[in-house]
C-alpha cells in the first residue's frame, strides 16, 4: 500500500505488534472502509445498487453486486432478495 493508507497499514500493524494482537481480515477491512471510505460514495452505490442485473453470466453479475456491496454492506434478507431481483423470473421460480 502507498500513501495514506499505506502509512495508515503500517501503524496499525506495529500497534498490533505492541500489544501482542492478532489482525483479521474483516476487523482490518472494517478498519479501513471507516477511516477512508467516503459516505457520500456509500449513498450513490445503494441508490445504484438494483440496477445492476443477470445476463446471463453469473459471475459477472455477483461481481457487479458484491462490488458494490463493498461500499453499501448489505447483509441478510435485504441482501438476498437483492441477488434473487437481479436475476430473470425463470431463475428466480428455480429458487
Amino acid at each position: 500500500m502507498d500513501g495514506k493508507a499505506g502509512t495508515w497499514y503500517d501503524a496499525r500493524a506495529e500497534c498490533m505488534k505492541k500489544y501482542f494482537k492478532v489482525d483479521e481480515w474483516n476487523l482490518c477491512v472494517s478498519a479501513m472502509e471507516e477511516r477512508f471510505l467516503d459516505r457520500q460514495e456509500a449513498r450513490i452505490a445503494l441508490g445504484i445498487m438494483w440496477e445492476p442485473k443477470y445476463k446471463g453470466d453469473i459471475e459477472s453479475y455477483l461481481m457487479d453486486v458484491e462490488t458494490l456491496n463493498y461500499k453499501v454492506c448489505l447483509v441478510g434478507t435485504t441482501w438476498r432478495t437483492l441477488l434473487r431481483d437481479g436475476l430473470s423470473e425463470d431463475l428466480q421460480h428455480h429458487l
